[in-house]
């Protein structure tokens, strides 16, 4: 195993540093704190459930063990965890080591909770998700590794699988087991480590390397939010060996060498943009020197984001709220048994607070999917963002989707540009205002149940004429949306 920092001091029960910013006031103290959840992910070395400290949703790793020293990996994820802070690194809260009987300790590590799951299964299901919405995905990740870089850190397992997606439909880098700080930009030897279909080829010829290593995992991993495929399969991005693991780039771009022939099965989707095909291939280079810095491949694509349409749809569904059934430890020990069977966390001694006392904790239900809910007081204007759908032309295409700020209140729908692109600030001037005043005419009502579309219609004698379109994230958020509009008008007097 490699050695890890000298200065590292992860014993019993470590804390994220508290800031003014952050969710919580509160340190975490120790693991009887959390009220557990369902089990929501399934490791190798350990399993995650969902949980809830201090009011706040968490995911809360578990990973046993038999010997009582944590190893280098474990202790260097703690340490990285700790000290990585961006907003599209995963939020580190905890950890707590407890024995459980002299030959078994269970390693507990707390980190926020990302609701939307992990990047690869969204790409695989069938959500409409837009090119520029994807590509904005990439933007971000390529942002978490520029400043993972910039600390000089390493991820080496990066992956769409280690990728999770927030409420607000935000990538976080996630899995920090295989990462390390490494000091020189020289490539040096180092273990063999990362997922076989996203190892760079010095990587598995075992040659030393250094951060163009996540670079090319970056590269396979934008192939994937690109075409929604998976690298390394059904002849997608494959690598043999007998070809020293290159990848067909002419391929990629849809080549043939046979005029008029059909696109490889393994090509991009023909609507990719040339410019982020070409920036894949260039992360995606054999050779590590002729990758580009990670910094770079921001800058890159900070650039073409400006130049992309405007996607026609609005972005996926993003969860509003979590109804799961939760346990804290109190309850959970007048329900169970001391020492029951191995899925019973039992917390005998929590290394470094030298606490005797004996108590349990819940073992997590089983695993069931999250629903979403939103509530709202009807006799307050209503406010949020939701998609207007223009009327003009935006970058050559009829009608394109935009994310506004809308107000509802008695008599008035009303809507403003956001300017704010780092958060969501209403900033309100005399252009930015639309507003659709209420007639006894008019009626809201959903158009499209998928994509939860909804519409505000003027009734005539002949027809009904549609007056502004709009979208909501999710299908809640939509129906309190469509419900309050429809009771502003049908209670609309002059």
């Amino acid at each position: 195993l490699e050695e890890a920092d000298e200065n590292m001091d992860v014993e019993g029960i470590c804390a994220a540093p508290t800031s003014d910013d952050s969710q919580t006031s509160k340190a975490f103290q120790s693991i009887q704190e959390i009220e557990i959840g369902p089990e929501i992910g399934q490791g190798q070395f350990s399993t995650v459930y969902a949980g809830r400290w201090n009011g706040v949703f968490v995911s809360v790793k578990k990973q046993s063990r038999s010997l009582e020293e944590l190893d280098e990996y474990l202790r260097r994820e703690i340490e990285i965890l700790r000290t990585m802070t961006h907003p599209n690194v995963i939020r580190f809260i905890g950890a707590d080591d407890v024995s459980i009987s002299h030959n078994e300790w269970d390693l507990f590590v707390i980190t926020e909770y990302a609701p939307g799951g992990e990047l690869s299964s969204i790409l695989q299901s069938e959500i409409e998700i837009g090119m520029k919405f994807r590509v904005n995905i990439a933007f971000q990740l390529a942002q978490a590794l520029d400043y993972l870089h910039s600390h000089k850190c390493l991820h080496r397992d990066v992956k769409s699988e280690n990728v999770l997606i927030d409420g607000n439909f935000r990538p976080q880098l996630a899995d920090f087991g295989m990462a390390r700080f490494v000091e020189s930009e020289d490539a040096q030897h180092m273990t063999i480590c990362g997922t076989d279909e996203y190892m760079a080829p010095e990587l598995l010829f075992d040659e030393d390397y250094g951060r163009p290593v996540d670079v090319y995992a970056f590269g396979m991993v934008l192939l994937e939010v690109l075409a929604r495929r998976e690298v390394g399969h059904n002849g997608f991005a494959e690598r043999p060996v007998q070809n020293n693991f290159r990848l067909n780039v002419e391929e990629l771009r849809g080549n043939s060498l046979d005029e008029g022939a059909d696109p490889h099965p393994g090509s991009l989707p023909k609507e990719t943009p040339p410019s982020i095909v070409e920036l894949a291939v260039q992360c995606l280079e054999y050779e590590p020197e002729n990758r580009p810095s990670i910094a770079d491949v921001v800058g890159w694509i900070e650039e073409f984001m400006g130049e992309l349409v405007e996607d026609d749809i609005p972005p996926p569904n993003a969860p509003i709220e979590l109804n799961w059934e939760f346990q804290s430890t109190d309850e959970a020990a007048a329900e169970t048994e001391p020492i029951q069977a191995m899925n019973t966390l039992v917390t005998a001694q929590s290394i470094g607070k030298g606490s005797s006392a004996l108590s349990t904790m819940a073992t997590p239900p089983e695993k069931r999917r999250p629903t979403w809910s939103a509530t709202q007081n009807a006799s307050e204007p209503l406010t949020g963002f939701l998609f207007k759908k223009s009327t003009g032309r935006a970058y050559g295409v009829n009608k394109s989707w935009k994310k506004r700020f809308f107000e509802l209140d008695k008599r008035n729908f009303s809507w403003y540009k956001d300017h704010s692109r780092s958060s969501f600030r209403r900033t309100v001037t005399e252009k930015d205002e639309k507003s659709i005043q209420f007639t006894k005419d008019m009626v809201c009502r959903t158009t499209d149940e998928k994509a939860h579309r909804f519409a505000i219609f003027r009734k005539t004698a002949e027809e009904e004429v549609i007056i502004s379109r709009f979208a909501a994230s999710n299908k809640s958020e939509r129906d309190l949306w469509v419900m309050r509009i429809q009771n502003a008008i049908e209670n609309f007097s002059d």
